[in-house]
């Protein structure tokens, strides 16, 4: 039987790990501010983080994957919040509500600036795909688990929906961003995260009725 104190001295060292980790995460993304994401290496994240560069490797496969889990993060949270939303409410508000839950002031901060490194360094772009389909991952899980007698097909594709139209609405929403986010562009962001979800929702509309323009090839044949 483990005893009281050996429960205590464990549940520290886990908050001590848990600690270490976002740390070494805030100085790489501190760093990225400081002097752009080409110029930093894991030898400085680990020296700004007080740690040595084995134990950086202990939390972290790569720069990129200590970046972006800034965006794992959210997601989880987002997928958290589904849960507890789904059975209060259809699946559709429930989806959206959790999604809002992503829009927080200091987490959209450090996106946006990611984001904007992303768009040029292919590494950090690929890596947050990565976190992005983890995403898929377990909110499949967690409908699975919630809905027990649903399609499991089904569930996948409304999984890789959502998250697809999420990470859209993202990329949508950073294009109108100038420099660190406000609050009106967190209630924007609420907006176009809402706005994607109705469109999966009432069967794209707005271009379902619309019939495709031949091209001059197409013209000519």
């Amino acid at each position: 039987m483990t005893s009281k104190a050996s429960d205590t001295t464990l549940s520290r060292r886990e908050r001590n790990k848990v600690a270490t980790r976002a740390a070494i995460a805030q100085a790489a993304l501190d760093l990225v501010a400081e002097v752009g994401y080409e110029n930093i290496t894991i030898e400085m994240v680990a020296a700004r983080a007080d740690i040595s560069r084995r134990t950086f490797f202990n939390y972290f496969s790569s720069l990129d994957e200590a970046l972006n889990i800034q965006v794992t993060r959210a997601l989880d949270r987002a997928i958290e919040a589904l849960d507890d939303h789904a059975f209060t409410m259809p699946i559709v508000d429930a989806t959206i509500h959790a999604l809002h839950s992503i829009a927080d002031q200091d987490f959209l901060s450090s996106v946006a600036l990611l984001y904007s490194q992303g768009c040029t360094n292919p590494s950090l772009h690929a890596n947050r795909l990565i976190a992005w389909e983890e995403a898929i991952t377990e909110m499949t899980r967690k409908l699975g688990q919630r809905l027990p007698n649903a399609d499991p097909f089904a569930i996948s594709v409304f999984s890789h929906s959502v998250l697809g139209a999420c990470n859209a609405a993202f990329q949508h929403w950073f294009d109108t961003v100038d420099g660190i986010p406000t609050e009106a562009d967190t209630a924007r962001l609420k907006d176009t995260l809402t706005q994607a979800i109705e469109i999966i929702k009432d069967g794209f509309p707005t271009i379902a009725s619309i019939n495709p323009t031949p091209t001059p090839a197409q013209k000519d044949a």
